[in-house]
């Protein structure tokens, strides 16, 4: 039985958006696994492209305060 992909990819994260258009969305961990497909940078490229205003990526060692 297929369960699907552990990483979300770029249409995933704005589906997310759609979605749940009240939640933020954290995009972490983008460069720190050796089988990703996208990096930060086309991460945020991606989320300006399509105004996705509510998706934070934080930079490495940045800390997020609720």
């Amino acid at each position: 039985m297929p369960v699907g992909r552990l990483i979300m990819n770029l249409e995933d994260i704005e589906k997310v958006c759609m979605d749940a258009p009240e939640a933020m969305v954290i995009a972490s961990h983008i460069d720190s696994v050796n089988h990703a497909v996208y990096s930060s940078d086309d991460v945020r490229a991606f989320i300006k492209q399509r105004n996705l205003s509510q998706v934070l990526v934080p930079c490495n060692g940045e800390t997020i305060e609720a």
